[in-house]
């Protein structure tokens, strides 16, 4: 399965990681507060509803550490970023990256830039809205349960060229939410023990359950998408001309060739628009 249909389509697989001690709420409750220092979260106390996108991560007057302590009793989600590099995590979570990256194969590997590791800390009930990423994701279930629905990143009725675009271009709630394209979603009812990954580019939200809700989310930055950006550097430099470029893959010497464009400097992307190259 993972061979098969690695950032292709969505699907769940197992995991054990439900059973480590590491990742209980104590436990996070006192990496949050090494964490916090170092700036290396994102933490919400404002409920949400599944349009929202994402906001700029608003917190009141409590630290990090006591948020994730009495997590249960407020709306809240809080994500502990770069916890790979963490002392007592990192040999952990370097782990199952290799298990990952085996399990994938070549696909994974030789386009794998970066590997991180994000843990999900969210409130009984509380909903984190529709999105996509520009990473290809692994997110385990630790804790709690959840509704989980993705959908498919290369349904151009949910996905438009144009929202990767933006996305890529650092608008992190660049995916419009489009309630008439839910009967193309896969909802997933995810457990403790479950896994599920999800693709670049595919949309996806998720809904707590009665309990805390801890997961895991292992995120691979790859070369491609790197690529990627760049042809979109100039594709949205070519719309703004009056335009209408070619999607990326469908004309691959034009993609070299905005490739190497748009990884110039803005002056020279600029420049070089003196003769379109849709």
């Amino acid at each position: 399965m993972f061979k098969l249909s690695y950032n292709q389509q969505s699907f769940l697989f197992a995991h054990d990681l439900d059973r480590e001690p590491l990742l209980s709420l104590p436990s996070l409750a006192a990496l949050a507060e090494r964490l916090e220092p170092l700036g290396s979260y994102y933490w919400s106390e404002d409920a949400a509803a599944i349009g929202d996108g994402w906001g700029a991560g608003r917190s009141r007057h409590r630290g990090l550490a006591d948020a994730v302590a009495s997590i249960a009793g407020s709306s809240s989600l809080i994500m502990l970023r770069n916890v790979i590099h963490d002392p007592l995590f990192g040999s952990l979570f370097s782990g199952v990256v290799r298990q990952i990256v085996a399990l994938c194969g070549a696909p994974l590997r030789d386009d794998m830039l970066e590997a991180r590791a994000t843990i999900l800390i969210a409130s009984p009930g509380r909903l984190t809205p529709y999105h996509a990423d520009l990473d290809t994701n692994f997110l385990m279930q630790i804790a709690g349960d959840k509704r989980f629905g993705v959908l498919g990143q290369t349904d151009r009725d949910v996905v438009p060229e144009t929202e990767i675009e933006h996305l890529l271009a650092g608008e992190p709630s660049a995916m419009r939410h489009k309630p008439e394209f839910y009967d193309r979603a896969t909802v997933h009812a995810f457990k403790p023990g479950q896994g599920i990954h999800v693709p670049c580019f595919a949309p996806h939200w998720a809904e707590n359950g009665s309990e805390v809700s801890i997961a895991l989310s292992l995120n691979f930055d790859l070369k491609s998408v790197a690529r990627r950006a760049r042809i979109c550097r100039v594709n949205r430099h070519l719309r703004r001309l009056g335009v209408v470029p070619s999607a990326p893959g469908t004309r691959l010497r034009r993609d070299a060739l905005k490739s190497a464009i748009g990884g110039l400097s803005r002056e020279a992307v600029a420049r070089r628009f003196g003769r379109h190259i849709a």
